[in-house]
């Protein structure tokens, strides 16, 4: 059963699933351009977390969509949240969306798999 989003706006919806393994929480996500400006980026990431805190803990969280980041390849540094199968250097938006990731225990999953050069990043 799909329970609709309680909440909703350009850049964050909410879905609910019911399976029979218990509830799923997807948050599909739009987030700001790396020419957004500061307060912008700052606003987004406050509502992203209010929602985050929305969750009941006994609840799967997954998070999808467009965070408009470049979360790198330094799984040194961010080892709770980051793969070792990142690309590239990371860029402002990326610092935000581990930051994120590692104050509520999430992952960046496609940087733990290894898949084709083609198929890590979109341009």
């Amino acid at each position: 059963m799909v329970e609709p989003g309680s909440n909703g706006s350009e850049q964050l919806l909410t879905f609910r699933i019911n399976s029979t393994t218990g509830p799923l929480t997807f948050v599909n996500v739009y987030a700001p351009t790396l020419n957004a400006t500061l307060e912008t980026k700052d606003r987004f990431y406050e509502n992203l977390t209010s929602v985050i805190n929305s969750i009941p803990d006994n609840e799967q969280l997954i998070l999808l969509g467009d965070f408009n980041a470049r979360v790198g390849a330094d799984n040194d540094s961010w080892p709770s949240c980051l793969g070792k199968f990142g690309v590239g250097k990371m860029n402002e938006n990326g610092q935000r969306l581990l930051e994120l990731c590692a104050f509520h225990n999430l992952c960046i999953a496609n940087s733990y798999f290894q898949t084709k050069p083609q198929h890590k990043v979109s341009w």
